[in-house]
């Protein structure tokens, strides 16, 4: 049974402009997903932002809250209402905004105007912007799955890699302290993202170091190609290429052992013999070659 997790249900898009794509801010991943809700619902073909409303009720059954308490909601507002967005205007400036001009809260209904300095970012967007679909990112539990999807995204179809010093990364995402340790950082981001963004969006991705001095990790490279393993049954493609481990002496030698009926993408990301996504890459490359030159069986 193919266990990746389809999202039509959902197909209402996110419009960003770019520069908002990539400006540097931190939302946790209930406020994440409260602005991308909101912003889903924008009609960008407008000149100014409207009032949208969304409904408390709605919130917790998507998850987003959990506790409806009117204290509770109050404070969940103001702390959105403080976290600043620091976006790029070139080499030497840049502009603080917060995402809302207002949040109001009555009779079970959250009542938001955007800042209108996010107009241009927003609004009436005719180039150098993103569009995914909400539903692609419902199941994502890591708000920086979300963001690092983004990234992504904004690339999708124009390029196959996307290139991130490390530094920079984490200065995008604004991680706290413990995860600028590039261990932690790789175990509790950047695989987490690797396994979401398979699991539920349209993009097929993973990332190998592209650049290190001694232990220390510099850079690294996403790649970017559709998601086709979305709409396949995974046994069969598996079963199918199961020989290729006697063609390609780097991919990982325990392919011949796995339960294919768990699915492929849970294998990759759950088997405890999987040493490192090196591995995972090393293995898709062999699985792409077989598309071209299917194995005789």
């Amino acid at each position: 049974m193919n266990e990746i997790v389809t999202t039509k249900y959902d197909k209402r898009y996110v419009l960003q402009h770019n520069d908002l794509i990539n400006a540097k801010y931190y939302l946790t991943y209930a406020e994440q997903k409260f602005i991308l809700e909101t912003i889903s619902s924008i009609k960008h073909e407008e000149n100014n932002f409207e009032v949208y409303e969304i409904s408390a009720q709605k919130l917790r059954e998507k998850d987003i809250i959990t506790n409806s308490s009117t204290t509770a909601l109050k404070e969940f507002a103001k702390k959105i209402m403080s976290r600043a967005l620091d976006i790029r205007l070139g080499e030497d400036s840049f502009m603080l905004v917060n995402w809302f001009q207002t949040i109001k809260y009555k009779d079970g209904v959250f009542f938001v105007r955007f800042n209108e300095a996010l107009s241009p970012y927003l609004l009436q967007l005719t180039g150098n912007y993103t569009k995914f679909q909400i539903g692609y990112i419902k199941g994502m539990n890591s708000q920086y799955s979300v963001r690092i999807y983004t990234f992504l995204k904004e690339c999708f179809g124009t390029r196959t890699t996307r290139k991130f010093l490390i530094e920079d990364l984490m200065n995008i995402l604004k991680v706290p302290e413990s995860l600028k340790i590039y261990n932690n950082f790789k175990q509790k981001v950047l695989d987490v993202a690797i396994r979401e963004i398979r699991k539920y969006t349209d993009i097929q991705t993973f990332y190998r170091i592209t650049k290190q001095e001694r232990k220390k990790v510099l850079e690294i490279e996403f790649t970017i190609s559709k998601n086709e393993f979305r709409d396949m049954d995974w046994n069969i493609f598996v079963g199918r290429n199961i020989m290729l481990k006697n063609k390609k002496n780097t991919a990982f030698t325990v392919i011949s052992d796995i339960n294919t009926d768990k699915g492929y993408i849970n294998v990759l990301c759950d088997n405890k013999e999987i040493k490192s996504y090196q591995e995972i890459s090393d293995f898709f490359d062999a699985l792409w070659e077989a598309e071209k030159n299917p194995p005789l069986f």
